[in-house]
């Protein structure tokens, strides 16, 4: 169970209806790197481990909903945070994706595998151009979230 995977305090503070106290900084990384570094630094050692025994598609997924959704919501993925703007200067703007791609890197980091950020990059361009009947990804350039499920154009 993923929340056996997250000690109760770090599922707390990434819990995307926790309210931060005045006292309290969230850190917002920078690029890909800092992200990294920072959620391998708020993880247990015991819970890397388990990270990077998983499959890599495994990982992506059993963290999409605790660790990914507090990236997204916390670190202002679905906003204009300074990370967020990071991935839109690569093409990446839905924050799935961009949660997606620092799993991926931790997981692959972890492995001692190379990250090929231009491969995810270019994984996740290609999924919107191939998404049938829906936006494409140039749809979403523009989009800004100021809240979890309001966004604006």
């Amino acid at each position: 169970m993923l929340e056996s995977f997250l000690p109760w305090k770090l599922i707390r503070s990434l819990h995307p209806r926790r309210k931060v106290n005045k006292e309290e900084e969230v850190h917002i990384p920078v690029d890909l790197e800092d992200a990294v570094d920072t959620l391998a630094t708020m993880l247990k050692e015991s819970n890397l481990e388990i990270l990077k025994n998983w499959p890599e598609e495994d990982a992506i997924g059993r963290t999409h909903f605790r660790i990914g959704q507090g990236l997204r919501n916390n670190w202002g993925l679905w906003g204009g945070s300074r990370l967020a703007e990071y991935f839109r200067s690569l093409g990446i703007h839905h924050g799935d994706d961009m949660s997606a791609i620092i799993v991926t890197s931790l997981h692959r980091r972890l492995n001692n595998k190379d990250i090929r950020l231009e491969e995810q990059v270019a994984f996740y361009k290609r999924w919107w151009e191939k998404r049938q009947g829906g936006p494409s990804y140039a749809d979403f350039e523009h989009l800004r979230c100021v809240d979890q499920g309001l966004c604006l154009y």
